[in-house]
């Protein structure tokens, strides 16, 4: 279990694609920073499939933050 910690560096007008890959013998789960927003205010929730994988898409703009849309139960 653990939290997805706020981003540095980030450049503005830039996307970022990250890949989370679920635990391979025991789901585990994760708890987004407040620097991620999601459609809704509500953080997804990752798979609890063994070595599932979930794609996290975002976008960054000074103005807007790191807005993100989330896929998940890749094999």
């Amino acid at each position: 279990d653990t939290t997805f910690a706020a981003p540095s560096n980030l450049i503005n007008g830039t996307s970022y694609n990250f890949v989370i890959k679920q635990h391979a013998s025991s789901a585990k789960t994760l708890a987004f920073n407040a620097a991620f927003l999601f459609p809704d205010g509500v953080d997804p929730t990752i798979t609890t499939t063994l070595s599932g994988k979930m794609l996290l898409s975002c976008y960054y703009s000074t103005v807007g933050g790191l807005v993100c849309i989330s896929s998940q139960n890749f094999a």
